[in-house]
């Protein structure tokens, strides 16, 4: 009798499942050991986190909706993930049941990666399907926003800029991080946002911000070198001062982030520089435009992919985050949600879902930095 895909993984699952779960030991003698029901314990663990409905010995679960869209997410990151190797065609693991919604994505269904829902969803357009999400994620910016954002309406290109967390600087601008936190940064934790080219750098801090969950109380600071000059570019009486990122460059030209677009300063080819801290430690990016996509405005702000954990606000030195690090990983509560109280650092386990929840939130993030610019004084915009 033919199997379906999903008849394949759940004899898989369970077998794995039921080994796991019973302790067995390499060599011992398998075949005398009785298995007991192994789903206790874990459904207990789902309750508690609010996915399933179950009380002990019960033979029913119910699913809460929480829940259900998790294990959605799940089903079809292992068809994805594992299909191929059961001989599934894409087409099979497309239509197997479930299909799963862009929007289901955004909400945090499961470990899907932008790359296999662009692979479910399909793309007419093999350039487009690199450069882009395959379907909206819904739009986070205004369709007509405040003049005095600063934005350019007419220019409807995109730029996919591909964000690389660095090093942390001290104020006598040398390394002082500690190797696994320096491999950590410098290979993994990444950020491939889209950006529409008529919004400003202010607009870009804050969608770093949002994708980093950082929480945007410290100054920061873009360096760009065009050629003909280096530019410095932030918000000097709101924020306290502008952080500005290690550099031998002497002579440079400061402009406020709010007035100065992305596509009137970067080009296909640009790279610059992100710095973002205090003086006790300054954390730099180095931002690379990927490329340039026509009409990819209405878009908005989009995460398309990531990898890494984004190191919590107030880490200053090796012991600190050693000690941060082994709370968060040895609560055993790591594998759906953060320790209580981490995310008040400014810090959660990156998970692609939960990041593009926080961009959903980019206007209202960017409207609190206009509350913060007219409470300086700030001159209007020309």
């Amino acid at each position: 009798m033919d199997m379906t895909l999903n008849e394949r993984l759940d004899l898989l699952l369970t077998l794995a499942l039921a080994y796991l779960r019973n302790g067995f030991t390499e060599f011992s003698d398998v075949l005398y050991q009785q298995v007991e029901a192994p789903w206790d314990r874990p459904l207990r663990t789902l309750a508690d986190y609010d996915l399933v409905r179950y009380s002990p010995g019960s033979d029913q679960v119910l699913f809460t909706r929480e829940g259900i869209r998790e294990a959605r997410g799940v089903v079809k990151y292992l068809q994805c993930a594992l299909g191929p190797a059961l001989g599934a065609s894409m087409d099979e693991i497309k239509s197997s049941s479930p299909v799963i919604l862009a929007e289901e994505v955004l909400d945090g269904a499961g470990p899907l990666t932008m790359a296999q829902l662009m692979t479910l969803v399909g793309s007419r357009d093999r350039d487009a399907a690199r450069a882009l999400p395959a379907v909206p994620l819904g739009r986070v910016t205004l369709e007509e926003p405040p003049e005095a954002y600063g934005r350019d309406a007419d220019d409807a290109r995109g730029f996919v800029l591909d964000v690389r967390a660095g090093a942390a600087y001290r104020t006598y601008r040398s390394y002082d991080l500690f190797e696994s936190c320096e491999r950590s940064l410098d290979s993994e934790c990444r950020r491939r946002l889209l950006v529409p080219a008529g919004l400003t750098f202010l607009d870009l801090h804050v969608a770093i911000q949002l994708s980093m969950c950082w929480l945007d109380c410290q100054p920061f600071g873009f360096l760009h070198s065009n050629g003909r000059q280096n530019l410095l570019l932030g918000e000097r009486e709101a924020c306290g001062g502008i952080a500005v990122p290690p550099t031998r460059k002497r002579k440079l030209v400061e402009r406020r982030a709010s007035r100065e677009t992305l596509g009137a300063t970067l080009t296909e080819s640009s790279d610059l520089t992100y710095a973002y801290g205090d003086e006790q430690a300054l954390w730099e990016h180095r931002i690379r435009v990927v490329r340039v996509v026509r009409d990819a405005a209405p878009l908005g702000v989009q995460l398309m992919e990531g990898s890494g954990d984004a190191p919590p606000e107030g880490v200053r030195d090796r012991g600190e985050f050693e000690e941060f690090l082994s709370e968060l990983y040895g609560s055993g509560r790591v594998l759906l949600q953060s320790l209580a109280g981490a995310r008040d650092r400014g810090f959660a386990p990156f998970d692609l879902g939960v990041a593009r929840q926080r961009l959903a939130g980019f206007e209202e993030a960017r409207a609190a930095w206009q509350d913060r610019l007219d409470a300086c004084g700030e001159p209007p915009l020309p």
